[in-house]
């Protein structure tokens, strides 16, 4: 935004400089914030394509009032299922909150399936919208689904473990707790879960790379840009011609024209065909040769102008050693030839002048 208001108001943005005529401004200030849409637009499709897996779920938990209000996930409500007859169901059925007991007699008592393999079929089919299960069942069944369409729902509400039952007072009893403890010590039951648990087919399915066609539209936007500005300038340049060669023609709205495109004040209108006018005939009356000639005889005459003026402005009367030496430094006279006869210019005694010995060119 820094830069479009210092190019359309010409303001100091630092070391850039700024267009001066209007036109270039307004070119200027249009390109930059096409250039702000474009950037804005790219960062929000690049935000779009790095956080599209981040797939939004339609519970966050086991606590989400959309398992027991039904009109909070039209049309008939968030279908969750679970096996029947096993270790969850018994969970939800003889729980001590109310809530768990609700979402059992609203939600799950309707949608109870027969196996766990059941449900996931029903998933894939669209019957159920989610399957309640252990933990590890269910990672396993979203690690193996080729399409990645499975996802775990909020934390763990039930945490129960397995162990190994021997008679009282068994000799392997000890054995047993001691190589559980031992095999959790040095992550061998870690690495046995990471193993056949964690091994998620979707990881494996390659990346679509940018390839150079998905860069094609950069290329056709520059080249896009880069035939407009050169018609743009042509454009230009054919304005220039017309408003100098008939902007008289056009009245007062010529004269605005001028104002706008050359950057001048008013009543300065006139002054831009003047000049035009006059370097046109200038150099169409002269030849290639001429021109080189004119230039350096132009030189020499503001040179002599600068040295007679540095003379005139002392407002005394020089020595010939002193003449000579103006004149050497402003490149008119060969030294070589000067006479080295020096004049002594003697003064009344009645009359006090001042005179500059160093003077400045």
């Amino acid at each position: 935004m820094s830069y479009i208001w210092g190019v359309a108001f010409s303001k100091d943005i630092g070391a850039e400089k700024t267009p001066r005529s209007n036109s270039a401004r307004v070119v200027s200030a249009v390109y930059a914030l096409l250039a702000l849409i474009m950037v804005n637009t790219y960062c929000a499709n690049l935000m779009a394509f790095l956080l599209q897996e981040s797939y939004i779920l339609p519970i966050t938990g086991i606590r989400d009032a959309k398992l027991t209000e039904m009109s909070l996930h039209p049309p008939g409500g968030f279908k969750l299922g679970i096996t029947r007859g096993s270790n969850e169901e018994a969970y939800f059925k003889n729980h001590v909150g109310d809530l768990f007991r609700k979402i059992y007699r609203v939600n799950l008592k309707i949608h109870l399936v027969d196996g766990f393999q059941e449900g996931i079929q029903e998933l894939t089919d669209e019957k159920l919208d989610g399957l309640v299960g252990d933990y590890l069942s269910l990672q396993q069944a979203g690690n193996k689904d080729p399409n990645c369409g499975y996802s775990l729902a909020g934390p763990n509400f039930y945490n129960f473990g397995y162990g190994f039952a021997f008679p009282k007072d068994s000799p392997w009893a000890e054995e047993a707790t001691l190589s559980v403890l031992k095999n959790q010590e040095n992550g061998s039951i870690q690495a046995i879960m990471d193993y056949w648990f964690n091994k998620k087919e979707c990881s494996t399915i390659p990346v679509k790379e940018l390839g150079p066609e998905k860069f094609i539209g950069l290329f056709l936007l520059l080249v896009g840009v880069i035939g407009f500005s050169i018609m743009a300038l042509f454009l230009r340049c054919l304005l220039f011609f017309v408003l100098i060669k008939f902007g008289k023609r056009l009245g007062p709205l010529g004269k605005s024209l001028k104002r706008m495109i050359f950057s001048v004040r008013k009543g300065e209108e006139n002054d831009i065909h003047i000049k035009w006018m006059q370097l046109y005939k200038r150099h169409k009356s002269m030849r290639p040769n001429e021109v080189e000639l004119t230039e350096a005889r132009d030189s020499s005459i503001r040179r002599a102008s600068f040295c007679n003026l540095s003379f005139e402005f002392s407002g005394e009367m020089l020595s010939c050693d002193d003449h000579t030496m103006y004149l050497r430094r402003c490149q008119l006279l060969d030294v070589d030839n000067m006479p080295t006869e020096t004049t002594e210019i003697f003064e009344p005694n009645n009359v006090t002048i001042n005179r500059t010995e160093n003077v400045s060119l």
